[in-house]
């Protein structure tokens, strides 16, 4: 049994690095299949592989291998040995068992899923930037690599998680579903890195944890107080760092989940998940009593179950009425569903949500769907970044601005700043005058002397102000001066009106006014981002370009005011439909262009499809009374495949897309076509 799948296109012509995945297991394995779709157009080659037959030259192929992935459900012993073989034999080779196995760099429960699996692959595979200190690996990317202040910032606001994934591992440890070598090793890096933070009664009760584990009837025992006594002091360490109170991600701006399903048991399921992760959810069987608790500022999204009957209208209809009722025409959404065929990966694309998932999810599905509409909300809050000392007023900004859909994120001092502005990408900068290592004026200087800040608001504090403390302070750039005696309301009112203005000069910057969509500058700078990005997490992407079949005919016919109807409406189509992680812009005249992450040619392909066939639909009315319909054309690129670059995938699609005109119009073309640098 060795089937290679190779899913890099046209390797010619692509400048990524090959990544080689091995799958072994004693018999055949559906996962392999199902890994082979999940892995499509992904730069990767993947054997399937027989164990017995990892000799000779199979075990030559391992030199070029960067993953094994091995299923030690059957035969434990030989698996063990073999994996003892293979980590000596080929030391760079990193081995995920499904089972457990000594010798494995991770073991996972023996029936994982094929998405759990390649969620593994993706972490094994993750470029981790040497750190100093005893950080170790954190589940889910918990230490974020930022200067040694921000890096224990970040790894004090997400500790939580990580203390709800080790409880999941413990209760598995003490019912005999893992060993203690399981929870030992992935409690290792936590405490660690907690040890490495100064968080002192942390790593130790992580270290109980631990040795505990090993004596399995007691641990039955004590293992539920302990977890406490961690949940315990991990929110004391949230709530005495400043950076946790003043983060987006802290305590106590948590962030809601509203789940809709019609099955109450199902709700309580869910609930008690919510508890585990210590993540606020209000649920609701029908969208009607959701839109009554969509209502808060605290919002994370939603997570909807569709009904069994509901038509692709009708769910639409289901997302517009929670828009409405939150205030958020981009409501960070994911669906799950047990029926087959009513959900895919298409109809959600369409539908704009970031997460699909099958139903009944598990609480790790459940807390990372969590965790991902929690991060797409804090996108689009607005975010104040707070540089204080002390850090008392820096609590009084978070405490009063955050209930009002402000993101705070805090510095203690100025050294970390550009860093954090790049990290952060904040709307407004609140700076303390008090500071030791550098003067506030001159921090100012700074910042507007750089052109990607030079126009953000910046306003300065100060426990006394004098005019000629003022007059310096605007001549150095700063916006505005407050003292730290402001009255709650004042403080609202004033950063709330910068930030406001600061919106409106950016929309009025970067949007277009007929179609509300993207210009080309803030668009090109946006995928440069989304680029950068999937070349590190090495993730898919797909460029396309969006052609109004004979526009020029609709103007002559109707009149450009018709014509701008037309533009209008497929520009408000377009926003309403896809993901908020997704770009959409109006590159000029009646071209558009969307792109959309971590996302296949065909899936893309289907879900522009479904918006054609809306777009064809509508009937526009021209200034005689006439009626008429319009369609589009569109030319479709993947990265990596068809270029790397904005300038080649553009070439690519462009194309394409007049590949589609040729062929007759109102049509999506993905076909291979010569790239035009070869």
């Amino acid at each position: 049994m060795q089937i290679a799948y190779m899913f890099c296109g046209e390797l010619n012509r692509a400048k990524v690095e090959m990544r080689h995945i091995v799958f072994t297991s004693w018999s055949e394995d559906t996962r392999a299949s199902r890994l082979r779709e999940l892995l499509a157009d992904r730069c990767v080659a993947l054997t399937h592989l027989n164990p017995e037959h990892i000799d000779g030259e199979a075990d030559t192929l391992l030199q070029s291998v960067d993953v094994l992935i091995m299923d030690a459900t059957e035969r434990s012993e030989a698996s063990s040995t073999l994996a003892e073989r293979l980590v000596s034999a080929h030391p760079h080779l990193r081995i995920v068992a499904l089972g457990e196995c000594s010798h494995a760099n991770l073991c996972l429960p023996a029936g994982s899923s094929a998405e759990a699996i390649l969620s593994a692959i993706d972490e094994t595979l993750e470029p981790h930037p040497p750190q100093e200190g005893a950080l170790g690996s954190l589940h889910e990317d918990s230490v974020a690599v930022l200067e040694e202040g921000s890096r224990r910032l970040d790894f004090v606001a997400r500790l939580d998680e990580e203390v709800a994934h080790l409880s999941l591992l413990a209760e598995d440890v003490a019912r005999d579903a893992h060993s203690p070598r399981v929870l030992a090793q992935a409690a290792r890096p936590v405490l660690d890195a907690a040890q490495g933070h100064g968080l002192d009664e942390v790593a130790r009760t992580l270290e109980v944890l631990i040795s505990q584990a090993s004596n399995t009837p007691a641990f039955r025992e004590t293992a539920p107080s302990i977890l406490e006594t961690l949940r315990a002091q991990v929110r004391a360490a949230q709530l005495e760092s400043p950076s946790t109170t003043l983060s987006s991600e802290s305590q106590s701006r948590a962030l809601t989940v509203v789940v809709i399903d019609e099955d109450p048991d199902y709700l309580r399921r869910v609930t008690g998940f919510a508890d585990q992760f210590m993540i606020p959810i209000r649920t609701a069987t029908s969208v009607a009593e959701a839109s009554g608790k969509v209502q808060t500022p605290l919002l994370a999204g939603v997570m909807l179950t569709p009904g069994a009957g509901d038509s692709q209208k009708s769910l639409s209809e289901s997302i517009a009425t929670l828009q409405n009722a939150s205030g958020l025409p981009h409501l960070p959404l994911a669906l799950v569903s047990d029926v087959p065929g009513t959900l895919d990966r298409v109809q959600g694309l369409w539908a704009g949500a970031s997460h699909v998932a099958p139903r009944p999810v598990s609480a790790v599905s459940f807390s990372q769907i969590a965790r991902r509409l929690a991060t797409l909300r804090r996108s689009l809050q607005a975010s104040v970044l707070v540089v204080d000392p002390r850090g008392d007023f820096a609590s009084r900004v978070a405490e009063h601005l955050g209930e009002r859909d402000m993101a705070i994120q805090y510095l203690p001092d100025t050294r970390t700043i550009f860093e954090a502005l790049e990290h952060h990408r904040p709307d407004l900068v609140l700076l303390s005058t008090e500071l030791s290592e550098m003067d506030a004026n001159d921090v100012c200087r700074s910042l507007r002397a750089v052109a990607s800040w030079r126009e953000i608001p910046i306003v300065l504090f100060s426990g006394r102000c004098t005019p000629e403390t003022r007059i310096a302070a605007y001549r150095a750039g700063a916006d505005d001066v407050i003292e730290t005696s402001i009255s709650p309301d004042e403080l609202t009112v004033r950063l709330s009106v910068r930030l406001e203005r600061a919106r409106q000069a950016a929309e009025r910057s970067d949007r277009d006014l007929l179609t509300g969509l993207l210009t080309r500058r803030p668009f090109l700078e946006q995928l440069a981002a989304r680029l950068s990005e999937v070349t590190r997490r090495q993730r898919r992407l797909v460029f396309a370009i969006l052609d109004v079949d004979h526009f020029k005919r609709v103007n002559d016919r109707h009149g450009h005011l018709v014509g701008d109807r037309v533009l209008a409406t497929l520009g408000r189509l377009l926003q309403d439909r896809f993901r908020i992680e997704d770009l959409r812009a109006r590159w000029g005249g009646e071209e558009f262009v969307v792109v959309l992450v971590d996302e296949g040619l065909e899936t893309s392909a289907l879900a522009l499809r479904r918006v054609l066939d809306e777009f064809s639909a509508m009937v526009f009315e021209g200034d005689q009374g006439t009626s008429f319909s319009v369609s589009f054309s569109a030319g479709l690129a993947a990265f990596p495949h068809d270029g790397q670059d904005a300038e080649t995938l553009f070439s690519v699609a462009d194309a394409r897309l007049l590949r589609a005109k040729q062929n007759g119009r109102c049509r999506i073309e993905v076909g291979r076509t010569r790239s035009p640098i070869d």
